[in-house]
C-alpha cells in the first residue's frame, strides 16, 4: 500500500487488458489524445503532459504506463 491519486475519471478511464473501458461516456476519450480545447479535453492525461512529468518527478508511477492495463486517471507511489 502507499499513496495514490486519481484524476478526471471520465476523461481518463481505466481500460482493461482486453480493451473494455470502466465507464460507458469514457469511449470517446478512447483515443488519448488531446483533441480542441475544450475543458474536458485539457483534461485529458497523456504520455508526456506536464502532469505526467511532474508526478514521476517525485517518485510516483503513472497508469497509463502499466503494462497489465491501462488506469489513465491513476497515478500512485509505494
Amino acid at each position: 500500500y502507499g499513496k495514490a491519486i486519481d484524476i478526471n475519471p471520465l476523461e481518463n478511464p481505466y481500460v482493461s487488458k482486453n480493451g473494455h473501458i470502466s465507464h460507458k461516456k469514457s469511449y470517446i476519450y478512447a483515443k488519448r489524445a488531446h483533441i480542441g480545447n475544450s475543458p474536458a479535453q485539457r483534461a485529458v492525461i497523456v504520455k508526456g503532459d506536464a502532469i505526467v512529468k511532474l508526478f514521476k518527478s517525485h517518485g510516483w508511477r503513472w497508469g497509463g504506463e502499466f503494462r497489465c492495463c491501462k488506469d489513465y486517471q491513476h497515478f500512485d507511489k509505494k
